[in-house]
């Protein structure tokens, strides 16, 4: 199979050993790419019961099948690993050119077991592998990190994912950071890289992967883009990125508020102060990924404290909603600072800016004081406060070393009946999307195998079509018990699993004129006709057995609980879902039925793993 590198490559950070091994096409036309692989791989070599923080843990950093072919936005990175945060499967995918850059040195996934004896870096080049001390950048953050690797490397073209000091103090909450600001932020996996006191890895890639047929790849190409540029959301999203959102989704009530019991529009009347006009204003470039034909990023200069000058990645959706909405908080400077310190530290701004929500609420509640604070006011909407927290929090210092691993492990600290102000699913705090306006985000929420993630596939878009794929129309929103909705569910999770195991960015399936006709671009990059059918099909295999990993873990669907606020039990009684309940455990149902899982074990049954050729699977699960 063309552009295919057939690698991955192994090593132990005990023994300091590395083995590549080969990969043959027909794991390629069952998994995809390295992410679909990595379910395989680390369900075989995960045991159960692991602490996520023992060496027996494994870390990986994958590709997809398409990244790094020059297919238009093809150019993710999923790292994989049993998540220190929730105990489930854990992945969380980052942008950027790392992926690019691994592929480039001839790997589909790299693999990293054991723990260094002291802090390391791995370093990549090309085929040739090495562990190097990382003494002296222990406790550096990621800006310089990056810098300091490309000095000793002696080449700026050296692709680093790191760690900052919040996952050398194994914050849950920690991330790995790319290319100053692109983060791997959800499932903790910043504190399993650093509990194997692994500061980064560094990749440089001469050998670019072969394609099947360029011309037609090009072809492919020209066409989607004259197709998605007549979108005029498409539009938006290159001009303005995921912040486009801020304030219809404060308008019609998606943006969660002042720790989900508020409504944006009535409590925060001067959001506009957050707005992606807002932020624009300080845009001085725009950014984009790899092959990206979008780039919806951009690079913000923020002055603070008459002449320091703060120079960052532009606030994204999520963050702004996490560190702004959540917080009540409408001051964009503090957003901008504290992002910045998730940044640079290496902390998941989702779940930074909840946990700090939920301190707000203990606060308000009389269940924490400015003797537990340590001084901090945390009011709502005290931006100040709010950046003082994330610095703390990022450094585990004062009380951020209590809210420094999330909202749950916090709340467990705080004792006093603080847990009922925790929004969280298995530890993991909730996206800022309200599934009481879309309630297939709450099916996603507490039915994936990474809980509490927005990004795994929901059916909440209506107006958009997978192209050849038939997705039934949802007649009644609310309709907990429709068939309909769970079909249409388990369509798109199996479509956004292939997605990102074909290594692409998510952004283009938002919109219909956007979606490209992947099963033409794998064609086109690897000679393999595949249909979107047999696409879906790999799509649930990687579903399947992510799964699968979480029963062999003792996990069951029970425990993946959405919390009554945001279930609406009871009720909002002001804002535009006023009055609105949601049922998630009937929605649940409904979706593991269509899926072919047991709701109660929550196993796939052993006649749906056979048909998807997971025959040792099976025998395991059902021995």
């Amino acid at each position: 199979m063309e552009c295919a590198s057939g690698k991955v490559l192994r090593i132990d950070l005990s023994t300091r050993r590395t083995k590549s091994e080969q990969v043959d096409r027909p794991s390629y036309e069952l998994w995809l790419g390295g992410y679909g692989l990595s379910t395989k791989i680390l369900y075989e070599d995960i045991f159960p019961g692991i602490d996520p923080l023992a060496p027996s843990n494994a870390l990986g950093f994958t590709t997809g099948l398409l990244t790094g072919t020059g297919v238009p936005n093809g150019n993710n990175t999923t790292v994989v690993g049993k998540s220190p945060l929730t105990g489930t499967w854990g992945d969380s995918r980052m942008g950027a050119f790392f992926g690019c850059e691994l592929k480039h040195a001839g790997y589909d996934a790299v693999f990293v077991y054991g723990r260094a004896d002291g802090p390391v870096y791995i370093w990549i080049d090309d085929h040739e592998c090495e562990v190097r001390n990382a003494s002296n950048l222990w406790g550096v953050d990621t800006y310089q990190t990056q810098d300091s690797i490309r000095d000793e490397l002696g080449d700026n073209h050296v692709q680093v994912a790191c760690i900052g000091p919040s996952g050398e103090k194994l914050s849950l909450i920690s991330s790995i950071i790319t290319d100053r600001g692109r983060a791997a932020g959800r499932s903790g996996l910043g504190a399993l890289m650093g509990s194997k006191n692994l500061k980064a890895v560094a990749v440089r890639g001469t050998r670019h992967p072969a394609v099947f047929d360029r011309d037609m790849l090009r072809d492919l190409t020209r066409e989607w883009l004259e197709s998605a540029k007549k979108d005029q959301n498409f539009g938006r999203l290159a001009k303005y990125g995921t912040m486009q959102e801020m304030l219809p989704a404060a308008y019609v009530g998606d943006a969660p508020t002042k720790n989900w019991k508020g409504a944006a529009w009535h409590d925060m009347p001067d959001i506009e102060n957050i707005a992606a006009e807002t932020v624009q204003k300080f845009i001085t470039r725009k950014y984009a990924c790899a092959h990206c034909s979008i780039a919806c990023g951009g690079i913000i200069q923020w002055e603070t404290q008459g002449q320091t000058k703060l120079r960052t990645h532009k606030t994204e959706y999520e963050t702004l909603a996490a560190l702004g909405t959540m917080c009540l908080n409408s001051d964009l400077g503090s957003i901008v600072r504290a992002t910045d310190i998730c940044n640079t530290y290496g902390l998941d701004t989702i779940s930074a800016g909840c946990t700090i929500a939920f301190a707000m609420e203990c606060y308000e509640n009389g269940i924490i004081d400015r003797n537990e604070t340590k001084g901090l006011d945390l009011t709502w909407g005290n931006g100040e406060a709010i950046v003082q927290t994330t610095l703390q929090m990022a450094n585990r210092e004062g009380f951020g070393a209590v809210l420094a691993d999330g909202s749950r492990v916090a709340a467990q600290r705080i004792g006093k009946g603080a847990e009922k102000y925790a929004m969280h699913v298995m530890g993991q705090e909730v996206p800022m999307h309200d599934p009481k306006l879309h309630p297939g985000v709450g099916t996603t929420y507490v039915c994936d195998a990474t809980p509490a993630r927005h990004t795994q596939g929901v059916e909440w878009r209506e107006e958009t079509f997978i192209p050849g794929v038939e997705i039934p129309k949802i007649r009644e929103k609310y309709d907990a018990a429709s068939k309909e909705r769970a079909i249409a569910h388990s369509i798109w999770a199996k479509f956004m699993h292939v997605v990102n195991a074909l290594g692409m960015c998510q952004n283009p399936t938002w919109y219909d004129a956007s979606i490209p006709q992947y099963e033409q671009f794998v064609y086109a990059a690897t000679g393999w006709k595949a249909k979107i059918d047999e696409l879906l099909q790999c799509g649930e295999r990687i579903a399947c057995v992510r799964q699968a990993f979480n029963v062999r873990q003792g996990l069951r669907p029970s425990q993946f609980r959405l919390p009554d606020r945001i279930a609406g039990r009871p009720p909002l009684d002001y804002g535009p879902l006023r009055g609105v309940t949601i049922d998630a455990e009937t929605m649940s149902r409904e979706y593991f039925g269509v899926m072919d899982w047991d709701y109660e074990t929550g196993r796939p049954s052993r006649k749906r793993l056979l048909d998807l050729g997971l025959a040792e699977i099976a025998d395991g699960l059902y021995a």
